[in-house]
């Protein structure tokens, strides 16, 4: 597979204006995707489904992606169907990138109950595979009953039907996690400041053995791998930044 190239726009409702701004110039300028973290419990960010809808609706050709979405206070099948739903408005231009939630005090000021590192595991699956579930529909008001621990459907009629194959990106770090990503999903999402690319090969290699078990391919798991930096117009503005 060809590399991919994005852009992560953090949705502070501060700077509104330059994010759409950078969001216009990523589909003008080829790049693939915009991406966008989703932290709800931070009250200087936007809603971050909401961001990425608004962005779709005035770009043409880059995709959108969580980077990633907060599957503990984003019920699974309702994000299936929201993601589900803008990937037809847009023509298949929707990624979905999700993690099991890492910052608890957050999710729990949100009112839910903290899970155990297990629990949050577990429950995570179930929705990784209510997602898949969804996105594998071959029609309209397909009927789909799913029985887990902590998510269920019972008879309930899925749909729209995505307008294509949307691609599932797990954030993740641990051994459990990099196993499903082998097993479940199409990419692995990580960033930089908590894992130096030197620690790549190992991680990556756990992610391989899982997918080969399963019989997959693992050219087809793409590794998205999130880093900051700053640009600069000549060595004289570099050289004033880094003296300030």
């Amino acid at each position: 597979m060809q590399p991919l190239f994005a852009l992560n726009i953090d949705p502070y409702s501060a700077y509104i204006e330059d994010e759409i701004r950078i969001a216009k110039l990523a589909d003008k300028h080829g790049i693939d995707i915009i991406s966008m973290q989703d932290h709800p419990y931070n009250g200087s960010f936007l809603d971050t489904w909401t961001f990425l809808v608004y962005l779709a609706s005035i770009t043409e050709k880059v995709h959108v992606m969580t980077n990633v979405a907060n599957i503990p206070l984003r019920f699974p099948v309702i994000l299936a169907k929201a993601a589900s739903t803008l990937d037809v408005i847009t023509k298949g231009r929707v990624e979905l990138g999700i993690g099991a939630g890492g910052f608890w005090q957050g999710i729990e000021s949100f009112g839910l109950e903290r899970k155990t590192p297990k629990e949050s595991f577990e429950a995570f699956k179930e929705a990784l595979m209510i997602l898949r579930l969804f996105f594998s529909i071959e029609k309209e008001n397909e009927v789909v009953s799913f029985e887990g621990k902590f998510y269920k459907l019972r008879n309930a009629y899925l749909g729209p039907k995505p307008y294509h194959n949307i691609k599932i990106w797990i954030g993740g770090y641990g051994e459990r996690m990099l196993k499903l990503t082998g097993e479940l999903a199409d990419g692995w999402t990580i960033s930089l400041p908590y894992l130096p690319p030197k620690e790549l090969p190992k991680k990556k290699k756990i992610i391989e053995e899982a997918a080969k078990k399963k019989g997959r391919d693992i050219n087809q798991i793409r590794t998205n791998y999130n880093f900051g930096g700053m640009i600069f117009k000549d060595e004289e503005e570099k050289k004033r930044a880094i003296k300030n």
